[in-house]
């Protein structure tokens, strides 16, 4: 009989953490991506909500229980969320793995092509990429 798949099926546990593999061997599984999400204006603080944007380390969809993860005061202050947006493009360098880029505000960042240092990094979003691009050879006209 042939064999459907090549490795042995994969298990969450929620006691053991990472996935656990039915024949007991362990594997680890790391982020392939890091998300900066839109706004969220339902975080609570005290007795307000406040707008915050997430950087979250995940693997495809999923988020890493103990990956990348950062919460970001975005109400009122573009900088703070320049800083974390940059701490975060900083670590998703020496990983190696793409941004997913969901934040408008983050998305006119880079494409206005002079806010955040992009060199090494991927951006898994098209239309992003697609705006990178045409920044890049309207500034190769000049």
């Amino acid at each position: 009989m042939k064999k459907m798949y090549a490795g042995p099926a994969k298990v969450h546990n929620d006691e053991t953490g990472p996935a656990d593999s039915i024949d007991g061997s362990r594997h680890e599984t790391a982020g392939n991506n890091l998300l900066i999400s839109n706004f969220d204006r339902y975080h609570e603080n005290g007795p307000e909500f406040e707008a915050v944007v997430y950087i979250t380390e995940r693997y495809r969809y999923t988020p890493i229980p103990d990956g990348y993860r950062e919460t970001v005061r975005a109400q009122g202050d573009r900088e703070r969320v320049r800083s974390a947006v940059t701490r975060a493009l900083e670590y998703a360098r020496r990983k190696g793995i793409p941004i997913q880029v969901n934040n408008p505000h983050v998305r006119a960042d880079i494409a206005a092509g002079n806010v955040y240092d992009l060199t090494g990094i991927t951006i898994a979003d098209a239309l992003i990429s697609e705006i990178r691009e045409r920044v890049e050879s309207a500034e190769g006209e000049d």
